[in-house]
């Protein structure tokens, strides 16, 4: 019979099986650590976000909905950071070397969850003001885009006894300045309804759109009358081959 010696055998697998071990753990400490530094700075832009103060009726949105997705992504990060102290339970449970910083950012980790809650409240409530003074606000522009409509609604009177065509270029301009007035004015409107759907107010109806309706023959016609004009010179005394048969026709 032969005698075999198992023990360099034993020695070799018990090695490769550490170093196998070792490898894991490695693998999970590095992995721990990642998900300590994501976590921590995911905490950190949440709160930044949640201290913004909108400065609109559309960023007060867009912060209410973040608001509600910070609720909601709380509670997955919390999970997330339970698991992250599971795997430094286990890390420490198979002896793997640890040095304290990991303990210490998870410590801070523990406190996020509490701390962007509070800030939540805190930004609800701050929102609630923010509803008041928006809303007061769109009142007062409200009030004022009224009062502007019903001012240039008096002005588009003025095209209707333009009649000299000597005074084309000067009629022009002044269609011009009120076109550019109304269609200020109309941005506003749109930009107002959309606030008070916002706030679940009544619509406005400033009729900002139909007065330019009413004003677009007017400038067509004034439109058409300088564009002739200023070319009837080149027309009638310049050089035939010269002439844009689009621009005349």
């Amino acid at each position: 019979l032969y005698h075999i010696d198992c023990r360099p055998i034993k020695q070799a697998l018990c090695e490769r099986v550490g170093g196998v071990r070792h490898e894991i753990l490695s693998g999970l400490f590095r992995a721990t650590l990642a998900e300590i530094g994501a976590l921590d700075a995911a905490y950190q832009r949440m709160v930044v976000r949640l201290n913004q103060a909108p400065a609109t009726p559309e960023e007060l949105v867009e912060l209410q909905a973040f608001v509600e997705q910070a609720k909601a992504d709380l509670g997955t990060m919390r999970a997330r950071v339970e698991r992250v102290g599971v795997n430094l339970q286990a890390l420490q449970d198979f002896q793997f070397t640890l040095d304290i910083g990991p303990a210490v950012q998870y410590t801070q980790l523990t406190v996020w969850p509490g701390r962007v809650e509070a800030t939540i409240q805190a930004t609800e409530q701050r929102n609630e003001k923010h509803i008041a003074w928006f809303t007061e606000e769109l009142a007062r522009n409200t009030e004022e885009l009224q009062r502007m409509a019903a001012i240039a609604a008096a002005e588009l009177e003025v095209p209707k006894k333009f009649d000299d065509l000597q005074q084309t270029d000067m009629n022009f301009s002044a269609v011009q300045r009120l076109k550019t007035k109304l269609e200020e004015l109309y941005r506003l409107q749109v930009l107002y309804n959309s606030r008070q759907r916002i706030f679940k107010l009544e619509q406005t109806n400033f009729g900002c759109e139909v007065l330019l309706e009413n004003l677009d023959p007017f400038y067509k016609m004034w439109e058409v009358a300088a564009e002739f004009l200023k070319n009837v010179p080149s027309w009638m005394d310049g050089l035939f081959v010269r002439l844009d048969a689009d621009l005349i026709v």
